[in-house]
């Protein structure tokens, strides 16, 4: 889970700095996994998972 996230700052940070597309796409990508994986440990932490 670290590590997703660290690789997705890494490309927001670095899609910012270069506007480079493949980097931005990469982003895209990346990021709505991240944020699944993110409320998916959130609810189990909560109680809220099975």
């Amino acid at each position: 889970m670290a590590v997703l996230l660290a690789v997705s700052v890494g490309l927001l940070v670095t899609g910012i700095v270069t506007s480079e597309p493949g980097v931005l796409w990469g982003f895209a990508a990346l990021w709505p996994l991240t944020l699944f994986a993110l409320f998916r440990l959130m609810c189990r932490r909560c109680g809220g998972g099975s």
